[in-house]
């Protein structure tokens, strides 16, 4: 899920007669951390526990709520009218210990300016959950985005079908994969995919490769394209963890 930080927090009607929800600065009261409220790109309706995630992901957006507003830690959220601020998204993925199969957190905190020093107090916060295995700063400016690993892995793992999915910060993955299992096997259906290795796949924005890489056992051959250069990557990894060798995935627009 992927959460925003924001100066602007939403309130209802009868709370906004108390106060003044629309202070951009200097009123802490107003941060807040959730998801944007509906008809507004600007305010942020706070959230405490979704239940869209996992549970070791709840216990990470509990803790990062518990802190980040207190202003010794010298914490401001993004203003997309301003344009000042330092923090902007909370992102977290989990996946699962191909092994062990037990919860794996990736924790994205996704900033304005790379400041490792300022986000220590939050990284150390949540990386003391065992399933915390990944803490990304993915920095976002006017010129572009790097990405740095503050703890951990840089990437999870999951299952899907059969196949093991490797998963950085910035490759699109089903949120949740028990629906996207159910989903995958629709596609094969409604494509009506003979299964015996005759057909050439077109997987157009493939991202990890996931459904190709699912309907790549039963196929000829399977061709993907994707424009983010991470998850090319993560696409090429993922094939070859699943020995995978009937499969291209190419750099290049699908239009």
């Amino acid at each position: 899920m992927e959460f925003s930080f924001g100066p602007r927090r939403w309130l209802p009607k009868e709370l906004l007669q108390d106060r003044r929800a629309d202070d951009d600065v200097g009123n802490n009261e107003n941060y807040a951390l959730g998801l944007h409220a509906p008809g507004f790109f600007d305010k942020i309706l706070n959230v405490d526990n979704c239940l869209l995630q996992s549970h070791p992901a709840n216990k990470v957006l509990a803790a990062v709520q518990e802190c980040w507003r207190d202003p010794q830690l010298g914490f401001s959220p993004y203003s997309v009218h301003s344009h000042k601020g330092f923090l902007k998204h909370l992102m977290l993925r989990t996946g699962r210990d191909v092994t062990t199969y037990q919860p794996e957190v990736m924790v994205n905190f996704v900033t304005s300016s790379y400041k490792p020093e300022l986000l220590k107090f939050l990284v150390d916060k949540v990386s003391v959950f065992p399933e915390v295995v990944s803490v990304v700063n993915n920095v976002n400016t006017s010129v572009g985005e790097e990405e740095y690993t503050l703890y951990g892995k840089s990437s999870i793992t999951e299952t899907l079908r059969g196949c093991t999915f490797q998963i950085s910060a910035n490759s699109f993955f089903q949120t949740n994969t028990y629906q996207a299992e159910v989903l995958y096997k629709l596609i094969e259906d409604c494509a009506g995919v003979r299964g015996d290795g005759s057909e050439i796949v077109l997987d157009l924005f493939c991202g990890t490769g996931t459904i190709g890489l699912t309907l790549a056992r039963s196929d000829r051959h399977v061709y993907g394209y994707e424009v983010v250069p991470q998850a090319i990557t993560d696409a090429h990894l993922n094939a070859k963890i699943n020995g995978i060798k009937k499969c291209n995935i190419c750099p290049g627009r699908s239009q």
